[in-house]
């Protein structure tokens, strides 16, 4: 079943709705140079939802492809940080070595118990 369908169905209904309801509601809206006289407020709400839309779409943008960036790591590049020459067409991978010293100190901890392996207090 089409989901994301079924959601902007219902949304929009809820738009109808609201705007159905609040035709009556009307206001003035001044520029300072120029009024607008008795504009629904439902327009206004929708004009002012779709401005900030249309602001915020840039840096969604951005965002989506600095994330895309991110994943693909092209050849004789390494990740920031990593400092070492990956071989052409190997992905250095750190987070794997880092979880597995994490285990094995983990394991070892259990291993040697709470207060063992510590230097004795004077």
């Amino acid at each position: 079943m089409p989901w994301k369908l079924v959601i902007f169905l219902a949304g929009l209904a809820i738009a109808v709705v609201f705007s159905a309801l609040n035709a009556k509601n009307v206001s003035d809206i001044s520029f300072g140079f120029f009024i607008f006289k008795e504009v629904p407020v439902f327009i206004s709400l929708f004009i002012a939802f779709l401005l900030g839309s249309l602001v915020t779409l840039p840096f969604a943008i951005k965002a989506r492809k600095a994330a895309g960036k991110k994943k693909q790591i092209t050849k004789n590049q390494t990740p920031k940080g990593a400092g070492e020459i990956a071989e052409p067409g190997v992905q250095i991978d750190k987070t794997e070595e880092k979880l597995k010293k994490r285990r094995r100190k983990k394991k070892e901890s259990l291993v040697q118990g709470p207060g063992q392996g510590e230097a004795p207090l004077d």
